[in-house]
């Protein structure tokens, strides 16, 4: 209950609806995870030193909202090579109009069942199924920002693909494990908008994909929750939520 109250204290505005057809999700705080174990993020090497590879920390969350038409990916993510290196997540998503194509992340490179995986929308592989699937574009206000030493480095995220191939979310989504497990994967570009309050200049841009596992329901400690506008307050709160439940372990 009281992290419900953090949460509704955090929130500044909600989202507009968007018409939408039937729905997977259904609204509430989805905890993400690491998809293989140790990474989130790919390619996201923004120089001096710091590793292309990212994962999420306890606190990670897709937040769905306005009955599953929009969504807000949120958390912090921590290099794999320096972990004392942080950056909050803060992805804006909104349904993705019109029937989109689900695709194979990794060309088959790490999953056999990309070899029944055909692009067009059909499926022969009856476990990986995108017509059950949500597609989200990447909304404006998307961005990764600097934590600690990195504070004053900025991000704007945009979709790599440019609508082509949008945020898929659903069971074997992400980089299509074909393990029958909630998930989520996408493709971007970063661009830096501002640098850190350091003497380090950090790259420019570049691009890279996220990978991550979803949990198969909302958390039921906390129901009713609309979308916020700003995902870092909630993070807050999650990652209260976190802590608790580490502390009651």
């Amino acid at each position: 209950m009281k992290i419900k109250a953090l949460i509704a204290s955090a929130i500044l505005a909600t989202a507009a609806p968007i018409s939408a057809s039937a729905a997977q999700l259904t609204d509430g705080l989805y905890a993400a995870s690491d998809f293989d174990g140790n990474r989130t993020v790919w390619g996201f090497d923004i120089g001096t030193g710091v590793g292309h590879l990212w994962s999420f920390a306890a606190d990670a969350a897709l937040i769905v909202g306005n009955s599953g038409t929009a969504a807000q990916l949120v958390g912090t993510i921590t290099n794999v090579a320096s972990p004392a290196i942080e950056m909050a997540v803060n992805i804006q998503l909104t349904q993705a109009a019109g029937a989109r194509p689900g695709f194979c992340q990794f060309n088959g490179a790490h999953d056999p069942g990309c070899d029944n995986w055909d692009p067009l929308g059909a499926v022969t592989d009856a476990d990986i199924d995108q017509h059950l699937w949500n597609f989200f574009d990447i909304g404006t206000g998307s961005t990764i920002s600097g934590l600690g030493s990195l504070a004053g480095l900025s991000y704007d995220i945009t979709d790599k693909t440019n609508s082509a191939h949008p945020a898929q979310v659903g069971v074997d989504a992400n980089a299509l494990a074909d393990n029958d497990k909630n998930g989520m994967s996408f493709w971007f570009n970063w661009a830096k908008t501002s640098d850190a309050n350091s003497n380090i200049i950090y790259a420019n841009g570049g691009s890279g994909d996220f990978n991550l596992n979803l949990a198969d329901n909302p958390d039921p400690n906390i129901n009713d929750v609309p979308l916020p506008a700003a995902g870092w307050l909630l993070i807050a709160a999650f990652g209260g939520l976190a802590a608790a439940k580490r502390r009651k372990a």
